[in-house]
This record gives structure tokens, sequence and C-alpha cells, in this order.
């Protein structure tokens, strides 16, 4: 009996680790960042090429009240910049997730490319306002391990774009991670026999 309770304990645990396997990659919300300025460079995690963006937030044109600093990715300069992290990153295989929060400064047109590497690409086109945070989350499966960086590259130049803030990229779990097929098998036969074993007794 000890030992099969030992056996149970340790194909949970295969299966535990299998299922809340989460990792942030990355985070930043910008508000390590400062002090508040337009056409901002020294950000701690980004480097701004192509352009300028301004870092805004707080008692500097607050746009999104409550949310401490965020990046207008159109900067004071008339030519809107990209955000690149400082830091590429190594993904293995498996499954992400990937999180921003959008606004935008103005009601004119606004176009951003959004990239992480090959491993993810999008681009957003927006026209109007957005009152309120979009809470943008997307998620992709990497079948094979890429080195990239994440980028936010707004297109065009008025001095107000979009607005981005709370980046996250995050692995959900890895291919090696997850249960293989026989220890599922195993789970569903131990669960099977402790709870006979608990309806004798």
């Amino acid at each position: 009996m000890k030992r099969f309770l030992t056996t149970l304990l340790v194909a949970g645990s295969l299966f535990c680790a299998g299922t809340a396997n989460a990792q942030t990659i990355f985070a930043d919300n910008f508000d390590a960042d400062g002090p508040l300025n337009l056409n901002f460079t020294n950000f701690i995690n980004w480097d701004v090429s192509d352009g300028t963006v301004d870092l805004i937030g707080q008692t500097f044109f607050n746009l999104y009240p409550g949310f401490g600093n965020f990046v207008d990715m159109d900067g004071s300069s008339g030519n809107a910049g990209t955000l690149t992290t400082k830091t590429t990153f190594n993904l293995d295989p498996g499954d992400y997730v990937f999180r921003f929060l959008l606004g935008k400064n103005g009601n004119d047109r606004e176009i951003m490319d959004v990239t992480i590497g090959s491993a993810f690409s999008e681009t957003f086109d927006h026209t109007g306002s957005i009152p309120t945070y979009l809470s943008i989350e997307r998620n992709f499966t990497l079948a094979a391990p890429v080195s990239a960086s994440i980028a936010f590259a707004q297109q065009g130049g008025d001095n107000a774009g979009f607005v981005l803030d709370g980046v996250e990229l995050i692995r959900l779990r890895g291919n090696a991670a997850a249960p293989e097929p026989g220890t599922l098998a195993l789970l569903t036969v131990f669960g099977g026999v402790a709870v006979g074993f608990r309806r004798r007794r």
C-alpha cells in the first residue's frame, strides 16, 4: 500500500509540473522609467530607434489615469518611433502568451507593427479614440527554438500615436514539461484504483 501511494504521488507531481509550469519571460509597465519627458530615450529595458517616443502619464499628459507611466509611440519630433527590447530572448519550444495594453493619443488613424522576431507578427490599425485601454492578448506556439526581441514599430509622424503599457511575454509550458501519454495513462489507472480502494474501505 505504501509503495502504491508513493507511485501515485510521483505521478501526480509529474502532472502538476506539466499543467502549472508558467514562466514570465518579460514584463514591463514603464513605471521604473523616468523622469517623464517628450522624445524620451533612457528606457531601462528598451532601445528607441527610427524616430522618437514620449514617456508620459501621471502628472504629464496623463491620458489614462491610474496606470502610472506609459509610452506615446509617436514622439514629438514628427517621426514615430520603434521600441525594441534590449534583451534578445532565447525562446524554447512550447506555448506562449503575449500581452500588452493599447491606448491612443488623438483620433487620427494610427498603424503599428508588433513583432517577436519570427515567432509573432501583427499590425494594429485603428482610427478614432481609445477611451479605455484595450487589453491585447495573443497566444502562439513554437515548434523549434527562436531567438527574438520584442518590437513595437509605430508608423507615421504626427506627434500623437498609439499608447503602450503593460507588456508581458509568458511561457505557458514547454514541450518537455508536458506530461507524456504514458504518464497520463498511469494517472487514469491510479485514479481508478484509488477510487475503488476508497469504496472498498
